[in-house]
């Protein structure tokens, strides 16, 4: 039996870059043009992105601007694709562009980003590095961005899980879940194999554990095993490998677990008796561990945020897939954050 793994595609963190042609120089007025083009398509007191803001953010709390950030920033990453500029020329989109278009590169995703914000109140600067644009909306608390982040993946977990029955939710960790479950008859002295082939496990399931319910009228021998092989083996009365720590001998009843293992392998069932049948009711659960256990949930959504002019600003990237409110890529190299209003820059370290 062969267990072919889908791909749990909803949690992964995939940072897309892109060009921006500018050259830091504090000393002249030529960087302060050059910063113009992706700081002046930015709408900071529009009546359509105004509208459109508040809509978005009709069910926060008065004056929650974590609740705020959070719905906005969100709203984006949801609605909008990331698209690479014309290969000729830079190319910066004003949000209606982006609107219209229906996505953009990181400046275009950005300058949208911070029309919404700015429209409801919310300070933003637009944050350049030598290839990738993103977002600070300031005074936000950070803790309380972090509830709301939390709120977020709890509703895609659960939704994912509704719509796709086969991954289950168990300790804080999801898993690829399937079952095998029957009453049979044994014959004296006879095995049965239930389980897979036993390929290796390679992300995003790299790991299996196998859970078991088993109940008999006759004592039996239960076996772990690496593979259908080592069934093959023992079935041939040759030498094969098991999980040692993981095999039960002369049970009538037993629930037990095994875990977590590199292979696809499965379970032996041994019938002792040489003389008579046994009666077997059994329930074998394998469970394909994900490797971004609870979409790095929880404590794992670390949020990076800089101080400016007092004001605690966080890290809003929304070319991030599946990202959160916070998460910071961990670029290298200068990077300039420029108030979208006052077009006063600093360089964060």
């Amino acid at each position: 039996m062969r267990l072919f793994l889908g791909i749990l595609i909803i949690s992964l963190l995939f940072l897309v870059g892109c060009t921006i042609n500018i050259e830091p120089d504090y000393d002249t007025n030529n960087y302060e043009k050059e910063i113009e083009l992706y700081v002046s398509p930015i709408e900071d007191s529009n009546i359509e992105f105004r509208e459109k803001g508040v809509e978005i953010i009709q069910d926060c709390p008065t004056n929650d601007k974590a609740c705020q950030v959070s719905a906005i920033y969100q709203y984006v990453l949801d609605n909008y694709q990331y698209y690479s500029d014309p290969r000729r020329d830079e190319f910066v989109q004003d949000p209606y562009q982006t609107v219209f278009v229906g996505g953009g590169d990181c400046e275009d995703l950005t300058i949208l980003l911070n029309s919404y914000l700015e429209n409801v109140g919310i300070e933003t600067y637009i944050v350049l590095t030598d290839n990738h644009a993103y977002s600070l909306a300031c005074g936000v608390d950070a803790e309380e961005l972090g509830m709301y982040n939390e709120k977020i993946r709890n509703e895609q977990i659960n939704n994912y899980l509704l719509e796709n029955p086969q991954f289950i939710e168990e300790d804080g960790a999801i898993y690829l879940f399937t079952t095998e479950e029957e009453t049979i008859s044994l014959d004296p002295g006879f095995i049965k194999y239930i389980g897979h082939d036993g390929e290796e496990l390679v992300d995003p399931y790299p790991l299996l554990t196998i859970k078991y319910q088993i109940s008999s009228d006759l004592p039996l021998n239960v076996y772990i095993v690496p593979s259908y092989e080592d069934f093959s083996s023992f079935s041939e009365s040759s030498s094969f490998s098991s999980y040692e720590t993981c095999n039960s001998y002369s049970l009538f009843k037993k629930s037990d677990e095994c875990g977590p293992l590199d292979k696809n392998g499965g379970l032996i069932i041994e019938n002792t008796d040489l003389e008579n049948d046994a009666t077997i009711d059994y329930k074998i659960d394998f469970y394909y561990s994900v490797f971004y256990s609870k979409f790095t949930y929880s404590s794992n959504l670390t949020i990076t945020s800089y101080i400016l002019n007092g004001e605690n600003c966080v890290v809003l990237d929304p070319t991030v897939e599946n990202g959160y409110a916070g998460y910071d890529g961990n670029l290298e190299g200068e990077k300039t954050a420029i108030n979208s209003i006052t077009h006063e820059y600093f360089l964060l370290e």
